[in-house]
C-alpha cells in the first residue's frame, strides 16, 4: 500500500485502509475462514476435516469452531443451522468489510495527525485517490497532504518536538503554523503558483484567503478537478522546496 501511493512509514494505517479501500487483514483471515466453512460443509462424513468439525461442535471447546461461529453471530448470522450449511460468501464479505471500515475510521478520529484527514474524507464516495488516473509523484503528494504527512513545518516539527505554536512559516513572514491551511490558502510565498491553477481552472473564488481549506482540497479531490489539482499540489510543494533550499 505505502509503495503504491507513494508514502512513508509514518503514515496512520487508518489513512492507508481507507484510502486504499481495502480489507484488513483480520478479515481477510476471517473471510477464508468462513470459505473453509462452506468447503467442509459440503464434504462426506468419511472426510477427516468433517470429523474434526463435529468433533470441535460436540465437544464445544475454544478451537477453531467457536471462531467461525463467533464471525457469524458478529455480522448477524444467529441461527445455530448455518453452521452446518452454506453461508452466502458475498455478503460475508460486505459484512467484514464494514465492519473494517468502521474500526478505520473510528481510529482515524483518535489521531490528531488526520484530523485533516477525516474532515476532507469523502466516506460515500468511490474516488478516491488511489483509484484516479495519476501518477505515483501526485498520488504521493496528494495522499501525504491528506494524512497530514506532507513535509511542512507542522509535521517535520513533530520529530523535533518543537511545540505546535513555534512550527511557523520559514517562506513569509505571517508568523503562522505551517499546515495544510497556511500552505493551501495564505502562504504569501505560493501567491503565483495559487493563482495560475484558479486561473487555469477557470475557479471565481474571489479572494481566496477567505476560503476554507476544508472546502479548497474537497474541491480538488472531486472527480473533475483531482488530476487538476493533484498537478497544483505537486508545483506549490516543489515552488516551496526551491524557495527553502535555493
Amino acid at each position: 500500500m505505502r509503495f503504491f501511493l507513494g508514502t512513508h512509514v509514518f503514515t496512520p494505517l487508518a489513512a492507508l485502509y481507507l484510502e486504499m479501500g481495502w480489507l484488513d487483514v483480520k478479515y481477510v483471515r476471517w473471510l477464508d475462514m468462513i470459505r473453509l466453512k462452506n468447503r467442509i460443509n459440503n464434504m462426506n462424513t468419511d472426510r477427516w476435516p468433517k470429523k474434526v468439525w463435529q468433533h470441535d461442535r460436540n465437544t464445544n471447546t475454544d478451537a477453531w469452531f467457536c471462531d467461525v461461529q463467533y464471525i457469524l453471530n458478529l455480522i448477524g448470522l444467529t441461527d445455530p443451522g448455518l453452521l452446518e450449511s452454506e453461508v452466502d460468501i458475498d455478503y460475508v464479505h460486505r459484512e467484514l468489510y464494514q465492519h473494517s471500515k468502521q474500526f478505520w475510521d473510528l481510529e482515524a478520529t483518535t489521531k490528531t495527525k488526520l484530523e485533516f484527514f477525516v474532515n476532507v474524507h469523502n466516506k460515500d464516495s468511490e474516488l478516491t485517490i488511489a483509484t484516479s488516473n495519476l501518477t505515483r509523484v501526485q498520488r504521493s503528494y496528494l495522499i501525504k497532504l491528506k494524512s497530514g504527512v506532507l513535509p511542512l513545518k507542522v509535521e517535520t516539527g513533530r520529530y523535533k518536538g518543537t511545540k505546535r505554536e513555534l512550527r511557523t512559516c520559514d517562506l513569509c513572514d505571517s508568523k503562522e503554523i505551517e499546515d495544510e491551511r497556511h500552505f493551501l490558502i495564505h502562504c504569501r510565498a505560493l501567491k503565483r503558483v495559487r493563482k495560475a491553477y484558479l486561473k487555469s481552472e477557470e475557479i471565481e473564488w474571489g479572494d481566496i484567503n477567505k476560503k476554507d481549506h476544508i472546502a479548497v482540497t474537497k474541491h480538488v479531490l472531486s472527480k473533475n478537478h483531482i488530476k487538476f489539482g493533484a498537478k497544483w499540489i505537486e508545483d506549490m510543494y516543489n515552488t516551496r522546496k526551491n524557495l527553502l533550499y535555493r
